[in-house]
């Protein structure tokens, strides 16, 4: 799964693989679905390794991505705008970029990729997982709390992480 890339070009968001597994999941829990779930189990152990061993590329804890050519969409998810995320509306983030979506995003998957597999029986790949979607709400509690604003920040660019 991941970006599919032609000609140097992602025609897919850094965000998509998250939703992927995270649906998957869901149609696995779900009794007249779960088939659909089974048919994609291929597709859905790609995104998974995409995200254990590519989502992460400077294994920090925190997803990020970072435009690799400059053809590309600056902010590669759903806001895809050159001008969507502005520091002090002025000048656009230095990547790489975590946003606290796409870590959101993390955590659903990573926990729907535990109860998946705790439901196969698979209990030491459900706790490896449920330790990582737990780990990242640690780093995302430390990394993204803002005391003086007293919520989140959106995103930290390369600069914070």
């Amino acid at each position: 799964m991941g970006l599919v890339f032609e000609k140097g070009r992602p025609y897919a968001g850094f965000d998509q693989t998250f939703l992927f597994v995270i649906a998957i999941g869901v149609l696995a829990r779900n009794s007249r679905l779960g088939a659909i779930a089974a048919k994609a189990w291929l597709a859905f152990e790609r995104a998974l390794n995409w995200i254990v061993y590519c989502a992460d590329h400077d294994g920090d804890g925190l997803f990020e991505y970072e435009r690799k050519d400059r053809r590309n969409l600056l902010h590669q998810f759903w806001r895809d705008s050159f001008d969507s995320v502005t520091i002090a509306g002025a000048d656009i983030p230095q990547q790489p970029v975590a946003w606290l979506s796409i870590q959101a995003y993390a955590y659903m998957a990573l926990g729907e990729v535990a109860a998946l597999y705790a439901r196969r029986g698979d209990d030491d790949k459900a706790r490896q997982f449920r330790a990582r979607a737990n780990e990242l709400q640690r780093k995302l509690n430390a990394t993204f709390w803002i005391d003086l604003e007293d919520c989140y920040a959106i995103g930290l660019d390369g600069t914070s992480i």
